[in-house]
């Protein structure tokens, strides 16, 4: 009997906004298992082998949706681990090829950049996990060229935010204008990462958390509650932290809610369920912990459905029994819309703390107007705030 948590209206569903094709690539890397988990050359009628006639016959559109969604390496990669590289088209193995050619020179490139951040920011006395892209292409893939990454995500300790930003800023990242503040003092109450964008010899963008949000804030992950229980692991001769199994998944199914940008996230947690040991009895304990049972039940239910049999039955069923509160369903369904993300204000904020954020949001500094939102005067951006809400 299938097994669903959605609340009435809430649901989530990547694949309707995709084309068909791309639904089916999806469906075979699934199948095929996760790079880590792969052995060397499976045969033709492994999972992993040339998802029908996908690839045996040559479609330039599918080829450019691929490319857009950054999976051309990884889908070279499975393929050559098969017997059936022979059967795919003639016409797709040099662009597969190329393409892989070209994010192993660049994701090579990225870790050494990652590894100097990472090693300047330790010599510094500062403790640093690593998120997404960067724990990932290590720690699941293995091979740079497998895991696009156009930023390095960071997690520290808020109280290290501000000797994080001065080391960051010495080894030429500059502070993105957008992290400007409406009033002083307003993102540190009211947000959980800044920007850092490159300069000079630099090209990697920076995510600083100091704690990890999805549903616009409503669920909030703190940095003290996952450092305690963070393994580390080598990156690149260097130690470092990562996120444990338990909070991988959260982590992944959060984001993936929160905002999803393309198919690689859910490859991602696909392929990291597919290789990690995860502790469910844990699993379950910080997902209540966190009170988030309900956006990681709507993504883990669609993760059970393109891969049958990745996920315990239990853990999906004990997600299923979840009722959210009136106020959670509303950002579960997002009914809102822009007014969605107000929302987290009524859950983790006094009536002080309330008035002082709309306060800020309807009456910036004029100095964040023209410098973060580029905005030429108030007028302006009070008809572009109305426009949002109404």
């Amino acid at each position: 009997m299938a097994v669903t948590c959605a609340p009435p209206g809430a649901s989530f569903s990547f694949e309707a906004s995709l084309p068909a094709p791309l639904g089916e690539v999806i469906r075979w890397l699934a199948a095929a298992g996760p790079p880590a988990a792969t052995g060397p050359s499976p045969s033709a009628s492994a999972p992993g082998g040339p998802p029908g006639p996908l690839f045996c016959t040559f479609d330039p559109a599918l080829l450019a949706i691929l490319r857009g969604h950054r999976l051309t390496p990884l889908v070279y990669w499975r393929l050559t681990q098969t017997d059936a590289w022979g059967e795919v088209h003639p016409d797709w193995r040099p662009a597969l090829a190329h393409d892989y050619a070209l994010a192993l020179r660049e994701g090579a490139r990225q870790d050494r950049e990652a590894g100097e951040v990472v090693a300047a920011l330790q010599a510094a006395g500062l403790e640093v996990i690593l998120l997404k892209g960067a724990d990932l292409r290590l720690r699941l893939y293995r091979d740079p060229a497998l895991r696009p990454m156009s930023d390095l995500d960071l997690l520290v300790a808020k109280a290290q935010v501000c000797p994080t930003q001065t080391a960051l800023q010495a080894l030429g990242y500059r502070l993105s204008p957008l992290c400007g503040d409406p009033r002083p003092g307003f993102r540190e109450r009211f947000a959980n990462e800044v920007m850092f964008e490159p300069s000079g010899s630099r090209r990697l963008s920076i995510d600083l958390h100091w704690e990890l949000w999805s549903g616009a804030g409503f669920y909030r992950l703190p940095f003290s509650h996952l450092a305690a229980s963070a393994p580390q692991i080598d990156f690149h001769g260097i130690p470092a932290q990562v996120l444990s199994p338990e909070h991988t998944v959260i982590h992944l199914a959060l984001h993936l809610f929160e905002d999803f940008y393309g198919v690689i996230q859910m490859v991602d947690l696909l392929d990291f369920l597919g290789a990690s040991d995860v502790d469910w009895r844990v699993f379950q304990e910080e997902v209540e912990q966190f009170h988030c049972q309900g956006p990681v039940g709507l993504v883990l239910h669609r993760v059970a459905a393109l891969a049958p049999g990745l996920l315990p039955p239990a853990v999906l069923a004990d997600l299923a029994a979840y009722r959210p509160t009136l106020l959670e369903n509303l950002i579960l369904t997002r009914k809102l819309g822009y007014i969605t993300g107000y929302l987290p204000l009524l859950r983790h904020y006094s009536v002080g703390s309330r008035l002082f954020y709309l306060a800020a949001k309807l009456w910036p500094d004029r100095q964040y107007l023209t410098q973060s939102l580029r905005v030429p005067g108030r007028a302006a951006y009070l008809r572009q705030f109305l426009q949002k809400v109404f």
